[in-house]
């Protein structure tokens, strides 16, 4: 719609809602009740309701710190509108205090649009399933149960080719590389993926991170920004669970494909080679993802434009850990310089290629 992501547009709507809130004393007349003061406690709904559909993110998490900041500023009003009182007056430090978070909710719009992510051109057939590695899982969905597995196909499968599944990093879901994925659909690939939420290598706390479809993503993405010791404690539990993810998608891949091709990066190369090993019939080669594609050895897939803002705060980290200074608007000058340099490379559109040449040298 209009040319943005529905996530972006939820955000868009949720932050301009929010103006009218706080700059209602300009315009509203003192003698008519103060009913548009209701809407802030609305927007910090629809914040929730947005992370709880589209994940947490970074957007998602401003959107809905300043709906609170706001429904806090408002306290007063609602109290006074709940016992039908009529305004009496503004006071100066609401004013002023209204008047800043205005501010702050432009330029958030402004740092929004900048960093909006893209409308995505291909869809994937999605399933989801429920069930474990011990026990298998069932496709389909059942109310009051957690969702264990979800797949996704690229481009419709006729049996003349191999499939291709794909593994992503560590750090990453299967979500994070759609322009790749997108692109080999587009070339007569068919791509299979999957992002599990049944996990058992973790517990307490991040194990509930990992379970939910919510959260997952974010935990993932920001990981690296965790104490060093601790994030590759987490590390290797992740990539030991990497060998039951990837043989249950082979599992169910199985199910509709007589061969398979397995991309993957990153941590995943590994466990990708010894499933070709101990599957050589089924499993016909191993293609290197991030292969002479320096943009994905950063281990970020296609973060930098499926959700540009989180990718901006790793991109940060990464570069305040670099030797000397860096300062802010230099950082941000190199993000886009690298964005901009990427658009160029259309590192996608030749990861697509290479794997496409590397099928044909299966025949």
């Amino acid at each position: 719609m209009f040319g943005f992501s529905e996530a972006f547009i939820g955000e868009i709507f949720v932050l301009l809602l929010l103006v009218p809130v706080l700059t209602r004393s300009l315009f509203k007349k003192q003698k008519y009740a103060d009913s548009i003061v209701t809407v802030s406690p609305l927007c910090v709904l629809l914040s929730i309701v947005l992370i709880f559909i589209y994940g947490l993110s970074w957007s998602r998490i401003i959107t809905g710190a300043l709906s609170v900041l706001v429904l806090f500023t408002n306290m007063r009003a609602l109290q006074r509108f709940g016992s039908k009182l009529y305004i009496d007056y503004y006071s100066l430090v609401f004013r002023i205090a209204a008047a800043v978070e205005t501010v702050i909710i432009v330029c958030t719009l402004v740092v929004f649009f900048f960093f909006r992510p893209p409308v995505p051109a291909l869809y994937p057939e999605r399933t989801v399933y429920t069930g474990s590695f011990t026990h298998g899982f069932t496709a389909g969905y059942e109310l009051f149960r957690r969702i264990d597995l979800v797949t996704y196909r690229y481009g419709a499968y006729d049996g003349a080719k191999p499939l291709i599944v794909f593994l992503p990093d560590t750090y990453t879901t299967s979500e994070d590389s759609e322009p790749r994925l997108r692109e080999c659909a587009q070339r007569g690939m068919t791509v299979f993926t999957g992002d599990f939420y049944n996990d058992g290598s973790l517990q307490g706390f991040y194990s509930l991170l990992l379970k939910s479809g919510s959260t997952k993503r974010f935990f993932l993405h920001h990981l690296v920004n965790a104490n060093e010791t601790h994030s590759r404690e987490i590390r290797q539990k992740l990539i030991a669970r990497n060998m039951r993810e990837a043989e249950s998608l082979l599992v169910l891949a199985g199910d509709f494909a007589e061969s398979v091709i397995i991309a993957a990066e990153g941590d995943s190369l590994e466990t990708a080679r010894s499933l070709h090993k101990k599957y050589p019939l089924f499993v016909r080669g191993v293609f290197d993802a991030s292969a002479e594609l320096p943009y994905y050895e950063r281990g970020w897939a296609d973060l930098f434009f499926m959700q540009p803002l989180d990718a901006f705060f790793m991109f940060y980290k990464a570069e305040r850990s670099r030797p000397g200074t860096v300062s802010f608007t230099d950082t941000v000058k190199r993000f886009f310089a690298l964005q901009r340099e990427e658009r160029e490379n259309k590192s996608s559109i030749r990861f697509a290629e290479s794997l496409y040449s590397y099928m044909e040298e299966l025949k």
